[in-house]
């Protein structure tokens, strides 16, 4: 076994959009580059999927009301300036600096609105339908959607991958939240077989899918995972086996496809992405022992 590099791995698409530097300042990525982020302290790649802003003419923020999905909607802007919401949520959002990010999310009803009342400095602003602040998205006169990063795997860790005995891990930071997008995949395909992903039965499992049956492993209690995940999936002609943070190893005896022609990190399609910071991914041409994926499936130190 060798280290790859990323080129060796995946095919990225990216607009080019926001990470941290290692000095803790905001850059951002050349298109089609991958962000090395060090919010957590550590190098991490980072990937997010699509969103949109909602809010006009971001780059200083205006009063203006913004439509509710029903959903977990996140308010995020830099400045030390104060948004107050009104109507169907009502808050007020005090930032910290001119070089920070104040983000607030909320629930928030269907079919109503929300006013956004700016006073003091407030720049960059953002709102949109999810639980976390993604990259910034600058609006002028209309809103703006920004497309998925799509990191696509090359054509060796492909062929690994469509071996009918493999072991594949993945460790990373999410950054989404099961209860709000219950089935992310890790390392997915471009069809409805992605492999190893988060799952929509329990706030704290990872799902393995084949087309035939599903398989399931506990991550952690409640939301421990979000501090980290690490997941393993094995198989061969005999089955699969799943772990998840070191967890208890569950196994069928479904026999998972092998064809797929096209295999991602961080997503099955652009609509489910798993956003987040990936510290690793490792394919074995093996299928591991049950007591090996429970040493690999552990989240990275």
């Amino acid at each position: 076994m060798r280290e790859a590099t990323f080129a060796e791995w995946f095919s990225l698409t990216a607009g080019g959009y926001n990470y941290i530097a290692q000095d803790g300042s905001e850059q951002t990525a050349a298109p089609n580059i991958p962000r090395q982020d060090w919010t957590n302290g550590v190098r991490q790649f980072k990937l997010n999927g699509s969103t949109t802003n909602l809010l006009l003419n971001s780059a200083t923020l205006a009063t203006q009301s913004v439509s509710t999905s029903g959903n977990i909607m996140t308010l995020s802007f830099y400045g030390t300036g104060t948004v107050t919401l009104s109507g169907a949520v009502t808050a007020a959002v005090t930032g910290t600096s001119a070089t920070s990010r104040t983000t607030y999310s909320m629930a928030t009803p269907g079919g109503s609105s929300i006013t956004f009342t700016p006073s003091g400095t407030v720049t960059r602003a953002q709102f949109e339908a999810q639980a976390f602040a993604s990259p910034y998205v600058g609006t002028g006169g209309g809103v703006v959607a920004r497309p998925a990063e799509v990191a696509q795997m090359a054509t060796v860790p492909t062929a690994l991958l469509n071996r009918t005995t493999v072991t594949a891990v993945a460790r990373m930071r999410p950054q989404f939240t099961v209860p709000e997008f219950p089935y992310r995949a890790l390392i997915g395909t471009a069809g409805t077989y992605q492999r190893i992903g988060t799952s929509g039965a329990n706030n704290s499992l990872a799902q393995a899918y084949d087309g035939k049956a599903d398989l399931t492993a506990t991550l952690g209690s409640g939301g421990a995972w979000m501090a980290g995940v690490g997941v393993a999936c094995a198989w061969d002609a005999a089955g699969k086996s799943l772990c998840g943070n070191g967890g208890t190893v569950t196994s069928d005896t479904a026999i998972p496809h092998a064809w797929a022609t096209s295999w991602y990190l961080g997503t099955g399609t652009a609509a489910n992405t798993a956003d987040g910071w990936y510290d690793e991914v490792v394919i074995y041409p093996f299928r591991a022992s049950d007591a090996a994926l429970a040493q690999i499936a552990s989240k990275y130190p």
